[in-house]
């Protein structure tokens, strides 16, 4: 029974060592990693006129307005027409 004991112990103590001490730790990746976040945060200024839809077509009519890139963007799609409305193609 001692001798089972001891092994139990052995092993625990073995086991600790390896999760603790085995594998290398390199805490330079975590400090580049919270500097790049900061970095982004702070110069991230973002515009509404900057913020864009993809697969949307921008075009210079605020009014509802029948234009050829709008139709350019529209027609190939199936459908009949496109109009230009808040400065983007509508296809209709």
């Amino acid at each position: 029974m001692a001798h089972q004991r001891k092994s139990l112990v052995i092993f625990i103590f073995l086991t600790v060592l390896v999760f603790v001490f085995a594998l290398p730790r390199d805490a330079t990746v975590f400090d580049n990693q919270h500097s790049e976040v900061a970095i982004e945060k702070s110069t991230s200024k973002i515009d509404s006129s900057d913020v864009k839809i993809p697969g949307r077509i921008w075009c210079e009519f605020e009014e509802a307005t029948e234009t050829a890139i709008c139709q350019e963007h529209c027609l190939p799609k199936g459908y009949s027409y496109g109009i230009c409305v808040s400065n983007t193609c509508s296809c209709i």
